[in-house]
């Protein structure tokens, strides 16, 4: 994995973007960064681990279909505060905070969203990030595209969020279970 559409669309956009600055441990073409994304997972995989056939898996579906950005903020309820993107993080333990079995009782605020059965995942990706625009809070305007390519901003935990508005800028590369 991934499925070679997939991994083909990721060359071609960082292609597409071409050498640009890079921050932290970013490659070019395209300021490829390592990033964490949560996310719900629903099957109880094997080894050797093969993505199920469940519709509701959202795992399973991102590893085999891609990021749809029809779905941003289905699990959430909100399309994000940097904008409606797929958000992903510096920090793995931030994103095992997202995609929780909410129905089940597992919640942050309630100290439980490290347990193994919160129903939830963490996939590595890596992420054309190109040309970032840093912003310092939550914003109202879309990501001029003209521009810039992603939105990062630095949280004051020392983790930043990134966010980007294109599934072809998105290459998973591992998933994580607890």
């Amino acid at each position: 994995y991934p499925n070679s559409r997939v991994w083909q669309q990721f060359e071609d956009r960082c292609n597409k973007i071409g050498n640009v600055k890079c921050f932290g441990h970013g490659t070019n073409p395209g300021n490829v960064q390592r990033r964490f994304h949560g996310t719900r997972i629903l099957c109880h995989p094997d080894d050797p681990w093969m993505p199920c056939n469940d519709a509701n898996c959202s795992a399973c579906r991102i590893i085999e279909d891609d990021f749809s950005m029809a779905l941003l903020g289905g699990w959430s309820g909100n399309r994000g505060v940097y904008g409606g993107g797929i958000y992903f993080t510096s920090m793995s333990s931030t994103a095992k905070g997202y995609g929780l079995d909410k129905a089940s009782g597992f919640a942050f605020d309630k100290g439980n969203w490290m347990d193994p059965q919160a129903g939830n995942c963490v996939l590595i990706a890596n992420i054309a990030c190109g040309r970032v625009e840093d912003v310092k809070g939550p914003v109202t305007h879309p990501l001029d595209l003209s521009t810039f390519e992603s939105r990062k901003v630095d949280k004051s935990s020392g983790a930043d969020e990134l966010v980007v508005f294109d599934a072809a800028q998105v290459l998973v590369r591992a998933l994580i279970l607890f």
